[in-house]
């Protein structure tokens, strides 16, 4: 899954940007609908190995378009929504405390020094809206094009693979229990006469 640096960022984040905390997705008026969550763990922030490790979480737009939010809070913000893979969620920041953070950085002579900076964590809310079927049926759709597309998929994502593959089965049961119930009634109806 090959990925820009706007989509690794996420909506709204500037590249000129130093710390991890300032590189954030803030774009809340899109996440009205509710985006597709679909992965989140712990990587090298931008997944660039030079950068310290950080949380992230990835979603799908309703356009199909991934973002992906950076940010140390976010797991006791999705634990706290109780988000599960192909849940609807919407993530914003809604506050941010100064913190000091050790950073490792290379020096002119290439020796690496423990440096102190002054940043802002953030604090996210995650709101979970529940399943959309549709929406992780489309989600899904905007990742697999191909038969080894959904091979890619299932290694990498599996969680978000078996989403998709029980909504497709509980909208067609819904389908097949509405036409069902509208023989029974049609036949119920002509037996009346």
């Amino acid at each position: 899954m090959e990925q820009t640096s706007a989509q690794k960022r996420g909506a709204g984040a500037s590249a000129s940007e130093s710390t991890p905390e300032k590189k954030i997705a803030g774009n809340v008026a899109n996440q009205q609908d509710g985006e597709v969550f679909f992965d989140a763990g712990a990587a090298p922030f931008d997944f660039d190995k030079n950068n310290e490790l950080n949380y992230f979480v990835r979603t799908i737009t309703p356009k199909g378009e991934q973002r992906v939010y950076w940010g140390k809070d976010l797991p006791r913000a999705l634990e706290e929504a109780g988000a599960k893979v192909g849940d609807s969620i919407a993530a914003r920041r809604v506050a941010s405390k100064p913190v000091t953070v050790e950073q490792v950085q290379e020096q002119p002579d290439g020796t690496k020094q423990v440096v102190r900076l002054e940043t802002k964590r953030n604090s996210w809310q995650v709101d979970n809206h529940g399943i959309n079927r549709q929406a992780v049926i489309k989600a899904y759709d905007s990742l697999v094009k191909t038969p080894e597309d959904r091979k890619r998929l299932e290694r990498s994502v599996p969680l978000l693979v078996a989403a998709r593959d029980q909504a497709v089965v509980e909208l067609k049961r819904a389908k097949v229990a509405t036409e069902l119930n509208q023989r029974n009634l049609k036949n119920h109806t002509v037996r009346r006469r």
